[in-house]
């Protein structure tokens, strides 16, 4: 299945069922945050990379691996604060993979943490009290990007989640033959005094506008996390409206659901009775539809196209502009 779903987009022939990679594709491959799926499914034996983009991935591996230990290890600590002050949360998306499935520290891109939680303005306070500031490191690590608290209470007013809250963290202990641009890609940066990342939060109040699912947040317990069948539903709404109809080309999110779907035992009738049978309407049989038909192996090609058209356009395009 892999194997059509990546000739389709990348549009490359295949020997054998095998898409290969070489150095030239390394700079898509960032930009659709594909490297470090394309590095499980080159474990997996549906991709072949060329000797320089292999040496660079493995590289990039390590740096991933440091960076991702790092964020896990603060919001291990986050949630002892919360825990602390009786806040109720849950713990979403790239570090609950990480904190779940230890194998995947070294392929699995995060650029924040993200937690939802009953009372954002407490959760806010505690972390402004223990180095947090509001705002986030720009792209090369430099400057701080933040906004006055007029303009953030505007931006809040209209979204899911609060300005984000970030810390800056040293790597002591740390090397790679990676250049700068690279480093940086992974939110690693470097100064007079050594390397160091940023670990930043995204504290959300809902799912999306109006979605506010207050089942599934807990106290009491030590880093709660998303239950399986309302991390996939929540996944495949993500990747439906996000990547398969909406602007994004993030193929990582979309093969990360597709994958956790084949693993599931959890039918298409099953998620949709979960989301008919919750304290809101939020089913969308056609992202469910499109989303299991895109995990199964007898997909036809014209579903493909039907599916992914707009979505290999959009990648297309990128890699025109690269």
């Amino acid at each position: 299945m892999y194997s059509r779903l990546l000739e389709y987009l990348f549009e490359k022939g295949n020997n054998r069922n095998i898409t290969f990679f070489n150095k030239q594709d390394l700079v898509l491959l960032l930009e659709t945050r594909f490297l470090g799926i394309s590095a499980i499914l080159e474990e997996e034996g549906y991709i072949k990379f060329s000797y320089e983009l292999k040496n660079i991935i493995e590289e990039i591996k390590k740096v991933n691996y440091i960076r991702n230990m790092n964020l896990l290890n603060e919001s291990l600590f986050t949630d002892l604060y919360f825990e602390e002050y009786q806040i109720k949360r849950t713990w979403l998306k790239g570090i609950i993979d990480i904190y779940l499935t230890p194998s995947l520290l070294s392929t699995r891109k995060l650029s924040d943490s993200d937690v939802i939680v009953d009372n954002v303005e407490l959760a806010r306070e505690i972390l402004l009290n223990v180095n947090f500031r509001q705002g986030k490191l720009d792209r090369q690590g430099k400057n701080w990007i933040t906004l006055d608290e007029e303009e953030i209470k505007k931006i809040e007013a209209n979204h899911y989640e609060i300005f984000p809250l970030s810390k800056i963290i040293g790597i002591p202990i740390f090397k790679s033959d990676l250049d700068d641009r690279l480093l940086n890609r992974y939110r690693i940066f470097k100064d007079e005094n050594g390397y160091y990342t940023q670990f930043s939060l995204d504290i959300h109040h809902s799912f999306t506008i109006g979605l506010r699912p207050t089942w599934m947040l807990k106290k009491g317990e030590h880093f709660p996390v998303i239950n399986k069948i309302d991390d996939l539903w929540y996944l495949i709404n993500k990747s439906y409206y996000e990547v398969i109809i909406g602007t994004s080309i993030d193929l990582q999110l979309l093969f990360k659901t597709i994958m956790k779907i084949k693993q599931t035992n959890y039918s298409l009738k099953r998620i949709a009775s979960r989301l008919a049978n919750k304290e809101f309407e939020f089913l969308n049989e056609e992202a469910l539809i499109c989303l299991f038909a895109l995990a199964q192996e007898d997909i036809s090609e014209n579903q493909l196209i039907i599916y992914l058209e707009k979505l290999k356009k959009k990648i297309t395009a990128r890699k025109i502009a690269t």
